[in-house]
């Protein structure tokens, strides 16, 4: 006997995180970047005087072209094995 087929999970946070990545690296790539990469991913001296958020914003920054490209592909192939088989929340850990 055949086993029924079901529907594939959409992996929706590998997706997201594909989306902000990408974004990202695009308002990183326009001339007035430089700044939101300040921002997104201070320093560590800035992270200690209190701009905590960089710890979770710069895993979102990527500058070069070949660096954002293979992570994202590799985000969207992890992703799309992982996530189906964990909670959302979990993978959304794992992932970031």
């Amino acid at each position: 006997p055949s086993t029924p087929a079901f529907p594939k999970a959409v992996p929706l946070i590998t997706y997201a995180v594909i989306a902000i990545c990408g974004s990202v690296f695009v308002l990183a790539n326009l001339p007035s970047g430089e700044r939101a990469v300040e921002i997104l991913a201070p320093g560590s001296p800035f992270i200690w005087r209190g701009a905590v958020w960089g710890l979770l914003t710069s895993a979102f920054v990527h500058v070069a072209f070949w660096h954002v490209l293979f992570n994202m592909w590799w985000t969207r192939d992890f992703g799309a094995v992982m996530e189906p088989t964990m909670r959302r929340a979990a993978s959304m850990t794992t992932t970031v």
